[in-house]
């Protein structure tokens, strides 16, 4: 009997490589961007970068801190920074250290929650799952950090839809070249990942760190923090409503960099 990879599995395969296509843009976004004649987004967001560059300085410790723990991010993510940010009393919390890409670290608990599953034709299925916090992609930016502030600017940027268009584009011609993916489900996967980077959005939230934007791709979004020349991502999934996560990470990042203060 020949067995075909579930869909589920296609996705996953392609949001993998949509994510680390986006991840290479993003480093590459300083290049690009001059390549495109100093376009207005470019020019914003350096305006921008550079007012929060000066008082970078201050941050170098915190931003040292953060990078320290590059390789095992669960060194800052602390019992008190997470029960704080969550409200856990006596709730037991389950630590994982994910090894595979930028290492990262997922805390997980039984907060009540529960998951609608769409199963098509036969309804909806809701099924008990943990709430998870996590931190990741943990890098240094930037030798400068005024050059650090500028491309965190353009990688968190609003972009538009002809920005989009080709971001979906080149993702979807990575996801083409991958060796994971069998020939025959290749165009499912592409149309997949396509689809994921033409709804790339980041919008700026104050009062993180030195500069923080809370976007990504569908409901796959995250809040990237920049602290001096290092940027890191929290991801929180509390509930399925994207505006109780997003402030749920808000407070989960303050508390990490308090950690550090």
């Amino acid at each position: 009997m020949v067995s075909f990879p579930s869909i589920s599995s296609l996705r996953a395969s392609a949001l993998l490589l949509a994510l680390l296509a986006l991840n290479a843009c993003s480093q590459d976004a300083e290049s690009t961007a001059q390549t495109e004649a100093q376009s207005s987004a470019e020019r914003n967001a350096s305006a921008a970068s550079k007012t929060t560059a000066v008082s970078d300085s201050a941050n170098h410790a915190v931003a040292e801190c953060i990078l320290a723990a590059k390789d095992d991010p669960c060194a800052i993510m602390s019992d008190a920074a997470v029960r704080e940010s969550f409200g856990l009393a006596e709730q037991e919390l389950s630590y994982q250290q994910i090894a595979m890409g930028n290492p990262s670290c997922r805390a997980s608990w039984n907060g009540g929650r529960q998951q609608s599953i769409d199963l098509g034709a036969a309804g909806t299925h809701s099924t008990a799952v943990d709430d998870e916090a996590g931190i990741n992609s943990i890098i240094m930016i930037n030798d400068d950090v005024e050059r650090a502030a500028q491309m965190f600017a353009m990688q968190t940027r609003s972009r538009s839809a002809e920005e989009k268009r080709k971001l979906a584009e080149h993702t979807a011609e990575q996801v083409g070249r991958s060796e994971s993916i069998d020939e025959e489900h290749q165009e499912m996967a592409q149309d997949f990942a396509r689809s994921m980077m033409s709804k790339l959005d980041y919008q700026a939230v104050e009062g993180v760190g030195d500069a923080a934007a809370w976007g990504g791709v569908g409901r796959f979004k995250q809040l990237a923090v920049r602290v001096a020349n290092v940027r890191f991502e929290v991801s929180v999934t509390v509930a399925e409503d994207e505006a109780k996560n997003r402030e749920a990470a808000i407070e989960f990042a303050k508390n990490v960099l308090s950690y550090c203060e």
